[in-house]
């Protein structure tokens, strides 16, 4: 595996433009290059003010590190059929 969790998301907090006094920055250890697109994508949306009630900036960053996760696990997923398809 070429990243643990916590570099991932990590890199794609740097690649979104975080700054290091955003308490979602985790430190890892190791700098991370070589980001892909699957690596990066990510889904923002903008909550106008009734909603922003209901759905906070922090419920929403916990929604997409949730969306992340499973977008990766399908790109391992696709890999791993086609890999096996190529293999038989």
């Amino acid at each position: 595996v070429p990243y643990t969790l916590i570099q991932h998301v990590e890199a794609i907090h740097e690649f979104a433009g975080g700054d290091s006094g955003d308490p979602l920055r985790l430190h890892a250890g190791k700098s991370s290059h070589g980001l892909i697109g699957v690596d990066a994508f990510t889904l923002d949306f903008k909550v106008g003010w009734p909603l922003s009630l209901v759905l906070s900036r922090q419920a929403l960053t916990k929604y997409q590190l949730i969306f992340r996760h499973l977008f990766f696990c399908k790109h391992v997923e696709r890999q791993l059929c086609t890999t096996w398809l190529a293999h038989q």
